[in-house]
């Protein structure tokens, strides 16, 4: 008989520096879910080095990174990628101060088969990574957003 795994839990990485503008919209997002409701979540903050928190989950978790990054696209634009599926060497985002960015551990975690059972990515387009606390009004919009869905998806993946 198989034995059953324990459910998993939904991780909350919030990534990037508060001190850099708009490259703190990842720690600011985690404080904005500390206010929440939410069981069975593990919120993080995560500066620019991923890859330790590699060891913090298991097979069974969802795992959620929330990042500031740069393209050619609007200020603001929330950019939703599956680190698991989507095709990884097309993604043309940029990713501020990070010696590792959320795809890079997402492709190390599956390589050393400790890859979460989903691993998503919300990349906010950001503008202003210069030293203070403030994000630009696009950024807070965006991010305020990307708390709603999460808060929408852990109370959907628990109940």
């Amino acid at each position: 008989m198989k034995q059953l795994e324990a459910p998993g839990v939904c991780r909350i990485i919030g990534i990037g520096n508060r001190y850099r503008s708009d490259d703190g919209v990842g720690p600011r997002a985690i404080d904005l879910l500390r206010n929440k409701r939410l069981s069975l979540v593990e919120l993080y903050e995560a500066g620019d080095d991923l890859t330790g928190l590699i060891q913090t989950w298991s097979k069974n978790d969802s795992v959620i990174c929330i990042d500031a990054v740069q393209s050619d696209s609007d200020v603001g634009r929330i950019h939703r990628l599956n680190l698991l599926s989507d095709k990884l060497d097309n993604i043309s985002l940029r990713f501020s101060t990070h010696s590792f960015d959320p795809v890079q551990v997402a492709r190390l975690a599956t390589q050393l088969n400790l890859e979460p059972s989903k691993f998503y990515l919300y990349g906010i387009e950001a503008d202003n990574f210069s030293w203070g606390e403030e994000l630009t009004p696009e950024v807070q919009k965006s991010m305020k957003k990307v708390v709603d869905e999460i808060v929408l998806y852990c109370n959907l993946e628990i109940s």
